[in-house]
């Protein structure tokens, strides 16, 4: 006969044994939900906020190369306001992003209105795309237009216009002091020029200089 002792430890290796493979279960359910999680995060970190976040965390003399995508137009430009204009600006972001992140380096988009009456450039720009950073009004002497106008980035003035450009930027504090950034000139990697080259530039692939 078994013994109630017998029966007891039994019941009991029975509970334990449950509980293990509960605990084993729930563990090993969270550990497959925490990777599907990270594998669904975006391979690139959207700019602005990340790249402070980046140059914050890194050590001092630390360089982060960021790449801008530059559109500059207006929404009294007719070929500006042509249809076929935002899903070409879209895929050129979309091309730089995914190679910006390869080269693990940010990206920037930057919106330019170049209008000189007031109320509907940001409208403009919104239809075209969502920029992290917008320029608005004064015409060519917008402070972003009149650089790549006749500044340091001269060259064709004409709307609407698409510029990526490439600037490194280095940590020059120590952890815990006022971030200090380090601006190194721009290089310029493409520009395109109305309508047409951006729709052509498309099509080829969006085509440019190496991101590294």
């Amino acid at each position: 006969m078994v013994s109630e002792r017998t029966k007891l430890t039994k019941a009991t290796r029975v509970m334990w044994t449950k509980a293990a493979l509960v605990v084993t279960l729930s563990f090993s359910l969270g550990f497959f939900l925490l990777r599907t999680v990270r594998r669904a995060t975006p391979a690139y970190t959207r700019p602005g906020e990340g790249l402070i976040g980046a140059l914050s965390r890194s050590e001092q003399n630390t360089t982060i190369s960021e790449i801008m995508v530059i559109y500059v137009g207006s929404s009294r430009c007719g070929w500006c306001n042509d249809p076929r204009l935002p899903p070409a600006v879209s895929t050129v972001i979309d091309s730089v992003q995914s190679r910006a992140a390869r080269a693990n380096a940010y990206t920037t988009l930057v919106g330019v209105d170049t209008d000189v009456a007031h109320g509907r450039e940001t409208q403009h720009l919104s239809n075209v795309g969502a920029f992290d950073q917008m320029a608005l009004g004064g015409g060519y002497l917008n402070i972003v237009a009149r650089e790549v106008s006749w500044g340091v980035l001269a060259g064709a003035n004409g709307t609407p216009q698409v510029l990526v450009l490439r600037r490194p930027l280095r940590k020059g504090n120590l952890r815990g002091e006022p971030l200090s950034i380090q601006l190194q000139p721009a290089t310029l990697l493409a520009r395109k020029v109305g309508l047409y080259e951006i729709l052509t530039w498309t099509r080829m692939g969006v085509p440019m200089a190496n991101l590294q």
